[in-house]
C-alpha cells in the first residue's frame, strides 16, 4: 500500500509529518518526517551549509507507537495543517485529552471536523482486529465523504466481548445527529449489545459474532431503526447460518456475499 500522509503540523521553523501504510499482515505502520528548512531564512549561510534540514524516524507499528515518535516533538501544541479524515478521531482524542492547555485547540478542533451536531458512525472491530482495520478504513472514508464523524474504539488487550460493550458504553457519545454503531464479527456482537443503551439510527454488522460458545448473550437483542447484515457464504470462522437466524428473529436485512469471514473480496 502506498503511504498516506496521516497528520501534517506546522511552526515557524518547519513542520512534521506522520506518514502511514497499511502491510501485508494488515497492520498499520507510521514513519514520521521533519522539516525544518525554514530555519534557513533566520541563520547565517555559512552556519547551515553542512547542515541537512530533513530527517525521518524507523517505521514502527501501531498507533501508540506512532505517537511515541511523534511525542519527541511537542506536536499537539503546534499548528495542525492536515489530518487525515480517517484518523481524525484518533488524533482529536489526543487533543482533547489536553484540555484548555492545549494552544491550538481550536485550530485542531476545526480540522478534525469536531462539531456537536454532527453525525456519529462508530466502529467496533473484531477480535483480532484493530481500530482502523481495512474494512474501517474503507468505510470511514465513506462515512466522511457523506459528512459524519467517525468513532472507532481500540479494544486491544481486552479479550471479553462484554467488557468491550461497556468499554463502548465509556467511549461513546451520542451526536445530536444521526448514529449509527458498525461492528465486525466480535465487533458486531459489541455493537448489538450496545445499542440496547444507545438506541441507534442504524446497525451495521459485518459477520457478527452470534450463536458463538464463549458468549453471554447467543443472539443479544438489538435496538435501532434500522438493521443490515453483510455475512460471506464462505466463512469458516461464524457460520452464515446464524446471522440468517438473527435477520430472520429481528427483522434485519440481510445481504449475503460470495466470501470469507474477513469479507474482503466485497469490500468495494
Amino acid at each position: 500500500m502506498t503511504p498516506i500522509k496521516i497528520l501534517e503540523v506546522g511552526s515557524e521553523g518547519g513542520r512534521i509529518t506522520l506518514f502511514g501504510w497499511m502491510s501485508d499482515q494488515g497492520e498499520w505502520c507510521y514513519l514520521r518526517e521533519t522539516d525544518e528548512s525554514a530555519l534557513k531564512e533566520i541563520m547565517h549561510k555559512k552556519d547551515h551549509t553542512s547542515m541537512s534540514f530533513l530527517s525521518s524516524s524507523e517505521s514502527v507499528v501501531g498507533w501508540n507507537a506512532a505517537l511515541q515518535i511523534l511525542s519527541v516533538y511537542p506536536w499537539r501544541n503546534l499548528y495542525p495543517l492536515f489530518v487525515h479524515p480517517e484518523f481524525a478521531d484518533l488524533v482529536w482524542k489526543e487533543i482533547d485529552s489536553m484540555g484548555s492547555e492545549n494552544y491550538s485547540r481550536d485550530e485542531w478542533q476545526e480540522i478534525c471536523r469536531k462539531t456537536p451536531s454532527q453525525h456519529t458512525v462508530c466502529f467496533s472491530h473484531g477480535k483480532e482486529s484493530g481500530p482502523m482495520g481495512v474494512k474501517i478504513t474503507a468505510l470511514a472514508s465513506i462515512a466522511v465523504n457523506k459528512g459524519f464523524n467517525v468513532i472507532s474504539i481500540d479494544y486491544g488487550g481486552e479479550p471479553d466481548p462484554d467488557c468491550r460493550a461497556k468499554k463502548l458504553y465509556c467511549e461513546f457519545v451520542p451526536s445530536d445527529g444521526i448514529n449509527v454503531l458498525v461492528g465486525s464479527s466480535m465487533g458486531g456482537y459489541v455493537a448489538t449489545v450496545a445499542s440496547q443503551h444507545f438506541s441507534p439510527d442504524g446497525l451495521f454488522l459485518m459477520a457478527p459474532a452470534f450463536g458463538m460458545t464463549g458468549y453471554r448473550e447467543q443472539f443479544p437483542e438489538p435496538d435501532a431503526r434500522k438493521i443490515s447484515i453483510v455475512h460471506g457464504l464462505n466463512d469458516d470462522v461464524v457460520p452464515f447460518n446464524n446471522s440468517v437466524e438473527f435477520a430472520a428473529k429481528y427483522n434485519a436485512q440481510l445481504h449475503m456475499m460470495d466470501d470469507g469471514h474477513q469479507l474482503i473480496e466485497s469490500l468495494p
